[in-house]
């Protein structure tokens, strides 16, 4: 019989963040509701602290502390014997124990897996981006991390024990580098559970929202959805544009830059950085056309955005851009496909949502039965169990 499992989370925080704490929150949640009997903890490395109160610090996994490696030099020599002795303290014996590390090994972070081998610990890193294709720094220290991952992606056999991938792309490339090493394929999921209050039949009174969320980075293709909001606005269509998410000072100067040039001052409301309570909310309760509508690029082609089965389930019309692996799970009929960087396409799609209530209702809600259907993490939870178990 196996021994029971203890999972410990790192180096991204499962209480608090964008779409890395959302994907290891749906592990979380099922692990917790279908295996009672598994120990979860956290162990959260940030450059900076959130400055949290201990109730939002603690809301989804209470055994959990983070640790910061800047944004001095004496704050990162100072982390790594933090880890250490946080990895021993959550380990727990008479149980396997478990690294389910999110993201990259770099120089920030790769002795954290050297301790836990040493202590004894399993480990499963999830790959959810193809560095190889990333060529774009925001900085010298951007630039150093990148690097240096890219080091350790190519010598993952001398840390992990298995691997789970978030694209086809991502699992084909992580199985030619290392054959001898199980990989796990895990999409994008969505927590039914925690989405199970949208009414998708509810309808928005006034103007038409339209929603954006995540990173205000080239990839994220937000310039081309200015720009067919600038072509909407000509047509006569009042609407209001929500966003939400956060970008360097460099991308926000240049996303408020284009917001003059298209002359979208009145229409544009940005809400930052929302907690997932708020994002929930505006998903359910207020957005009428959600949109991803990242750029072709190698570097979107490799991974998968997570939003875009939140965005789904919703049943409310998706606008979403022909990248990665979006068209195995998606047609015309689940959602308004466009090519990436045409804005006139994005245009025409947020037209026809608009001029076609009864259309966008019915696309919406093929597309809430294709989220349900391909990322619902209930169709996945127990196979990565007992892969965590094996490895």
């Amino acid at each position: 019989m196996n021994k029971p499992l203890n999972i410990v989370f790192f180096p991204h925080s499962a209480n608090y963040g964008l779409a890395g704490t959302n994907r290891l929150q749906n592990i979380i949640y099922h692990l917790k509701l279908n295996h009672p009997d598994i120990e979860i903890a956290n162990i959260a490395l940030e450059d900076e602290s959130k400055l949290l109160s201990k109730e939002q610090a603690e809301l989804y996994v209470p055994k959990y502390k983070e640790l910061y490696y800047g944004p001095s030099v004496k704050q990162f020599v100072k982390h790594i014997p933090q880890t250490f002795s946080y990895l021993r303290k959550f380990k727990v014996a008479g149980r396997k124990n478990v690294i389910y590390f999110y993201g990259e090994v770099d120089i920030k972070n790769f002795f954290f897996v050297l301790w836990a081998k040493s202590l004894g610990y399993k480990v499963v890193i999830d790959i959810v981006e193809d560095l190889d294709t990333y060529t774009q720094y925001k900085s010298f220290k951007n630039r150093i991390k990148y690097k240096s991952a890219v080091f350790f992606r190519q010598r993952l056999n001398l840390f992990a024990d298995g691997f789970t991938a978030v694209s086809r792309h991502l699992e084909q490339k992580i199985k030619g580098l290392f054959k001898k090493t199980p990989v796990f394929f895990l999409p994008v999921t969505i927590n039914k559970y925690l989405l199970n209050a949208i009414d998708p039949n509810a309808e928005n009174q006034g103007a038409t929202t339209i929603f954006y969320s995540g990173s205000f980075n080239e990839k994220d293709g937000l310039v081309f959805l200015l720009k067919a909001l600038q072509g909407v606005k000509a047509k006569g269509k009042a609407f209001r544009f929500l966003l939400s998410g956060k970008g360097s000072d460099k991308e926000m100067e240049n996303f408020w830059t284009k917001v003059k040039q298209y002359d979208l001052e009145q229409e544009i409301n940005y809400l930052g950085f929302l907690t997932r309570a708020n994002y929930i909310q505006i998903l359910t309760t207020e957005a009428d056309i959600l949109c991803m509508t990242r750029i072709n690029s190698a570097y979107a082609n490799a991974g998968f955005p997570f939003k875009l089965g939140e965005f789904l389930v919703t049943g409310k019309p998706v606008i979403a851009s022909k990248i990665a692996d979006v068209e195995s799970y998606l047609t015309f009929e689940s959602a308004w496909l466009v090519e990436p960087e045409n804005a006139d396409d994005i245009c025409k799609a947020i037209l026809e949502i608009m001029d076609n209530p009864h259309m966008a209702k019915k696309v919406g809600e093929n597309g809430r039965k294709a989220a349900l259907k391909y990322f619902d993490h209930a169709n996945y939870a127990d196979a990565l169990e007992r892969f965590i178990e094996t490895v």
